[in-house]
């Protein structure tokens, strides 16, 4: 899913075409996800879906090894944007909502997905990177504007894709909470919180193996060691976000909208959870509303 220059929302689906040769293609197409209208395509990409953004690539020949070359689709027009098999010789990290981020030579540059502009560029030897070690991380997006990739096997950056700054040369995951503009860094250090304005909130140290499983409506649900732990985004303080006499087993969100509706996980099955019309959700979102919302929202099988 995306959103083009207009601020449509967007899902590219993906298919498969029987070519004038009898042979099958690879084909994208846009759908507004508000009317289900087709906004363009489908269009012949040269493989499967890879990501993060409109990417899409050849599969390895067996079940390891490199993808073809991969290219990145304008979501506005489904245009190529960028394609790794030019002469130019760049390589893809991703596309973010119109803006594609490649490494060539020796910079790391972001262009406009529509007319090829490029927004800016950041040289890889002051900050010790190579091209060849820059890839997009395997986490979900952090939030709009920012985008996550990794710097070596065992480090990652944070960018501000608007500014072309680094927000942080050290995060391995990251998370904005919609409800308040809360980031939340992880690193090697710990978690750091940062309100809207870049100011520092709070920091505090957490296991190795810790990782971001969700944030919204001013909490943020971590995993470590198999549990789940949950804090409050503007304190850092340990929360309570689930009924403590609750009967039953955790339901764990993987995404949680401004409102509070979410899409949450139990074990293989994925429920939406929709906000009902009440008296309690029109003083959302405050701490302790917070988790109620999704503990008592209506709940649906997404299948």
């Amino acid at each position: 899913m995306t959103t083009d220059a207009h601020g449509r929302a967007l899902a590219i689906l993906g298919d498969l075409q029987i070519t004038a040769d009898a042979l099958a293609a690879t084909t994208a197409t846009a759908y507004d996800l508000t009317t289900g209208e087709q906004v363009w395509g489908p269009v012949e990409v040269p493989g499967p879906y890879q990501g993060p953004g409109l990417v899409f690539a050849a599969p390895p020949d067996g079940f390891m090894g490199e993808t073809g070359p991969r290219v990145a689709l304008d979501p506005t027009t489904g245009d190529v944007a960028a394609d790794e098999s030019s002469p130019e010789g760049i390589r893809i990290i991703g596309e973010y909502h119109g803006i594609v981020l490649l490494t060539h030579e020796d910079a790391l540059i972001a262009r406009d997905t529509a007319d090829d502009h490029e927004l800016w560029r950041i040289p890889l030897a002051e900050h010790g990177w190579t091209a060849a070690s820059i890839s997009a991380s395997l986490r979900p997006e952090p939030g709009d504007g920012l985008a996550l990739i990794a710097t070596s096997e065992t480090t990652g950056a944070l960018l501000n894709l608007d500014q072309g700054s680094i927000v942080s040369s050290t995060a391995r995951d990251a998370a904005v909470d919609p409800t308040t503009g809360t980031l939340v860094t992880l690193d090697d250090t710990g978690l750091h919180g940062y309100d809207a304005d870049d100011r520092p909130l709070w920091s505090l140290p957490v296991a190795a193996e810790t990782t971001i499983a969700a944030i919204g409506g001013v909490f943020l649900y971590l995993r470590e060691d198999g549990a789940i732990r949950v804090h409050n985004v503007l304190t850092g303080d340990v929360a309570q976000a689930y009924e403590p006499d609750g009967q039953g087993p955790i339901i764990v969100p993987t995404h949680i909208t401004i409102n509070g509706a979410a899409l949450l996980l139990q074990e293989r099955r994925h429920l939406v959870a929709t906000i009902a019309e009440s008296p309690l959700n029109e003083s959302f979102p405050t701490s302790s509303h917070a988790g109620m919302s999704i503990v008592g929202a209506r709940v649906a099988d997404s299948t």
